[in-house]
């Protein structure tokens, strides 16, 4: 019994943070179809980063393309049929619904010693959404 709950010291936060990748990826790549392009800078600049202390960041921006907030926030704008403001906030409130169940079963599935090669078929996911976790 000891060693099991040692193992699983180790083994729920990885698998968290598996699941927290495969969920921000998920919503990043439906970002990546949304977003306006113009010249592709805005696009180029989005980003996946972490997992770090159970923490994903999802964003768009920084020097390759400040404008971003602006692009994001602005209803008046003029974008290419497909493309939208709030390129990241729909796709976020889309992922949001499930989104704790996702995440609790990935935790269960730690509990229970199944590692995440498990998880996207229990979860029904496709192998486009299995990205591998960083190291």
């Amino acid at each position: 019994m000891l060693a099991r709950l040692k193992k699983m010291r180790t083994d729920v936060p990885k698998e968290l943070n598996k699941a927290l990748y495969r969920e921000a990826q998920a919503i990043f790549r439906k970002s990546q179809r949304l977003v306006p392009v113009d010249k592709g800078f805005l696009k180029g600049s989005g980003v996946v980063e972490g997992p770090t202390n159970n923490e994903v960041l999802i964003g768009y921006g920084g020097p390759a393309a400040p404008y971003a907030l602006y692009v994001h926030e602005d209803p008046d704008a003029q974008h290419a049929k497909g493309k939208t403001y709030k390129f990241l906030e729909i796709p976020l409130m889309e992922a949001r619904p499930g989104m704790e169940k996702r995440l609790a079963d990935a935790l269960d599935r730690a509990a229970e010693g199944k590692d995440s090669g498990d998880a996207a078929a229990a979860e029904g996911q496709s192998a486009d959404e299995n990205t591998e976790v960083p190291k």
